[in-house]
């Protein structure tokens, strides 16, 4: 498993190159079209460096972003916009600073200084050229602005400071051998030199540099390293190697460089007048003249067709700004639609999990809620549980109270059965006259009601404890009640026959059932109705 994770590994990792190199040789073909078109149709470049501004790669590329940029400077420069060359340096030089490029940078600059509209700016970014090309280590660069700065300074006229930079440029060139540099630097350092008087030294010179473009086989170096031996050999008397000179660049031009040949024409129209030859003098006048005239003419066409070029460029920018509007047009309508999108999505969202909280919070509670009745329906029926134990409870007290006042009224019952046999025995003795047998009896009995003298107190206060809270109630409602009628209702409530109510209010069995008619209409009740109902009803009800 492993050997085949890494085979998918490298085999990714060796694809992911083989794209780095297919995308680093597609930059490089591009660049090396654009570089041809800059020197041939700057129209046609221009709209090539828009066609690669469309592709995914220069979406993705800040490198290739900026160098599009710069490409685009050098093309206006050379249609002669200057002031929209700039604004296109300062976009690369922008996006060369974010992704950190020192190299393009340095470039940028350097690009700057050939724009620039005084002296002292050129060299100024020269300068910062030189000093940014010297953080990544670019001889060629250094040496290239200070070919730059000499050739500002000789333009001006500073021979000494223009000398001074192309010596410098030389030497660094030539340890470097970088042969483009040094051929540059011995044909300018050889143009200053003749230039202030050293025409031995700048011969010299310029015959080095026209050797080394002879080798190298480039044509305007060859063109330029003639016509100024030509034109220093003329200052020095030297008529003949003048001719000679000029009449080498002509062959080399060979009506490439016109204004050269122009140039060319007239030294050898100069050289024939010195040498009296006023035949040679008037055909060269008369081609110098024709040169001019077509030089002219050429001018105008191209003065045309650089205006036709910036005209045509000019409706290649707009068209690219109407894309770009358009692009950014519908990219934020898509960014909008977007943001809309997400702001729906994220609303549902809230929406959904918002009502599945409330969910989950009113399952709870409906949880919760169960759990309290489920619990408060167990503490009601422990509480009527325990209600009823205590109910049960008082129940059996109460059996046990009903039955110690039953057996109580039994012995009222037995103390009155004795009562009356003492009186029996106590009416046999007068009768019969022997009292030793009959008062030992009757004496017996007389022990027993004394052991149950305080029976009937007992029965009565036990009674009343028993019915403590009924006899409250029953007077609160029936003050007029009298003590005697209270005890009676109290026996009828413990249900007790006539004869033990009789023995325990110490009355007649018949007087017990009068005052139960006297106590049923002081109550109130009606026929049918009985004192238990007269209790539940009237008094509880």
């Amino acid at each position: 498993m492993r050997r085949y994770m890494l085979i998918a590994f490298l085999s990714g990792f060796l694809s992911g190159q083989s794209q780095d190199q297919d995308e680093i040789s597609k930059v490089a073909e591009w660049k090396g079209e654009v570089e041809h078109k800059l020197q041939s149709s700057p129209d046609s470049a221009l709209t090539f460096l828009n066609s690669i501004v469309q592709s995914s790669l220069y979406r993705n590329d800040k490198s290739l972003q900026a160098w599009v940029a710069k490409r685009k400077g050098t093309l206006f420069m050379y249609i002669g916009d200057n002031e929209r060359a700039i604004s296109y340096y300062l976009q690369a030089r922008e996006l060369y600073e974010g992704i950190k490029d020192t190299l393009g940078l340095a470039g940028v600059y350097m690009n700057f200084g050939n724009v620039a509209g005084n002296v002292v700016e050129e060299i100024q970014n020269y300068r910062t050229s030189i000093k940014l090309y010297k953080e990544v280590n670019d001889s060629t660069g250094i040496a290239r602005n200070l070919v730059n700065i000499g050739s500002v300074y000789l333009c001006n006229g500073e021979l000494d400071s223009a000398e001074f930079y192309f010596k410098k440029s030389y030497e660094l060139a030539a340890d470097m051998k970088y042969g483009q540099v040094v051929r540059s630097s011995l044909l300018n350092l050889g143009t200053v030199m003749a230039s202030k008087g050293e025409l031995e030294k700048g011969i010299q010179n310029l015959k080095k540099a026209l050797k080394l473009y002879k080798e190298s086989d480039e044509l305007m170096g060859v063109v330029f390293g003639n016509y100024h031996l030509g034109r220093f050999m003329m200052e020095s008397g030297f008529m003949d190697s003048c001719r000679y000179y000029i009449t080498q660049t002509l062959n080399a031009s060979q009506g490439s460089l016109p204004r050269i040949e122009m140039y060319s024409h007239e030294l050898l129209y100069v050289v024939a007048l010195e040498l009296k030859n006023y035949e040679e003098a008037y055909r060269q006048l008369m081609v110098r003249d024709s040169i001019r005239d077509v030089l002219d003419m050429e001018g105008k066409q191209e003065l045309f067709k650089r205006m036709k070029a910036e005209y045509d460029v000019q409706t290649q920018e707009r068209k690219i700004e109407e894309l770009q509007l358009s692009a950014e047009k519908d990219f934020f309508l898509k960014l909008l639609y977007l943001g809309v999108f997400v702001l729906i999505a994220a609303l549902a969202l809230y929406l959904y999990f918002s009502l599945k909280d409330k969910r989950r919070k009113a399952r709870e509670l409906l949880k919760q809620d169960r759990k309290y009745k489920a619990s408060r329906q167990k503490l009601l029926e422990s509480e009527l549980e325990n209600t009823r134990l205590e109910q049960q409870t008082l129940q059996e007290r109460l059996k046990i109270q009903k039955k110690s006042l039953a057996e109580f009224a039994l012995t009222f019952v037995q103390n009155d059965e004795i009562f009356n046999k003492v009186k029996s025995g106590f009416g046999n003795i007068e009768k019969k006259g022997s009292q030793s047998a009959q008062l030992k009896e009757v004496s017996g009995w007389l022990g027993k009601l004394e052991e149950q003298s305080g029976d009937r107190e007992e029965f009565l206060r036990k009674s009343e404890q028993l019915t403590e809270g009924f006899l409250e109630d029953l007077l609160a409602q029936l003050p007029e009640l009298t003590q005697k009628e209270v005890q009676l209702l109290l026996l009828i409530m413990l249900k007790l026959s006539y004869k033990e109510i009789a023995v325990l209010m110490g009355i007649k069995p018949a007087s017990v059932n009068m005052k139960r008619y006297h106590l049923r209409k002081k109550l109130g009740l009606g026929k049918g109705e009985s004192f238990e109902f007269f209790i539940r009803e009237k008094l509880y009800g």
